[in-house]
């Protein structure tokens, strides 16, 4: 790989992200080392040091641009008219079935009370994602599209809550696409739809989730074979996902 150099100090920040990512994706956070990744670069430390003294920083700059792409998907446009949308896309984007993505996420969020400055950032973090979430559920009960008797702040700690828990399940075997149904039946009970009807009352035919949202719950458990991997997901590509 070509060495960093100034002029392109943009385009070197995020290739470094980028190598830092996966050697942390592969090692874990505890057995990652700057100088793995200046390796994986082709560079040498002092240079990796330039944009970023350590790991943590590391770690804490790709957060928040992902922190970013996550407040990004709950206020675009063709989400304006269905709650489901927004959530469902953030689904389809996180819960990725390799185990080491969640695994990292979870290395992270064991440093929170080990590290004064993780502390600080994901408690900062979490507090702008409950109060910019709370603020859409709000959106969208002015426009009758979810109960309004719910409490926007309340409902937005148990959306994220249960996104969260569903991070830890797949990493723990749990099949991808039983998470999804369970995700559109859940969400649905905290907006209030009317779960019990075979149409959702907001659902529009041209919707790219339609046909899942259509799907009657399941009230009876499945008996069926605990698999870290979904058998529909194209292994050299995590991003397509077929349900």
């Amino acid at each position: 790989m070509t060495k960093i150099v100034s002029e392109y100090r943009e385009e070197a920040r995020k290739k470094i992200l980028l190598a830092g990512l996966e050697v942390l994706y592969e090692k874990g956070y505890c057995n990652t080392t700057m100088d793995e990744i200046a390796r994986r670069l082709g560079v040498t430390k002092p240079a990796l040091y330039r944009y970023f003294k350590t790991k943590d920083e590391l770690i804490i700059e790709s957060a928040k641009e992902n922190h970013t792409k996550f407040h990004s998907m709950i206020y675009e446009p063709d989400h304006e008219n269905c709650p489901l949308d927004a959530w469902l896309s953030i689904f389809e984007m996180v819960i990725v079935p390799d185990p080491c993505v969640q695994s990292l996420y979870f290395d992270i969020i064991s440093m929170t009370y080990r590290k004064e400055e993780f502390r600080a950032f994901s408690i900062q973090r979490m507090e702008e994602e409950i109060i910019k979430t709370a603020r859409k559920i709000t959106d969208w009960q002015e426009k009758g599209l979810i109960d309004s008797d719910i409490d926007p702040r309340r409902l937005s700690i148990a959306v994220i809550a249960l996104f969260n828990g569903m991070r830890l399940q797949i990493m723990l075997g749990v099949k991808r696409e039983e998470l999804f149904a369970a995700w559109i039946e859940n969400l649905k009970m905290l907006f209030g739809f009317p779960v019990h009807e075979k149409k959702p009352t907001v659902c529009s035919s041209s919707c790219k989730w339609f046909n899942h949202c259509q799907r009657p719950p399941t009230h009876k458990l499945q008996n069926s074979d605990i698999s870290i991997r979904n058998n529909h997901i194209n292994p050299t590509n995590p991003f397509d996902h077929r349900f």
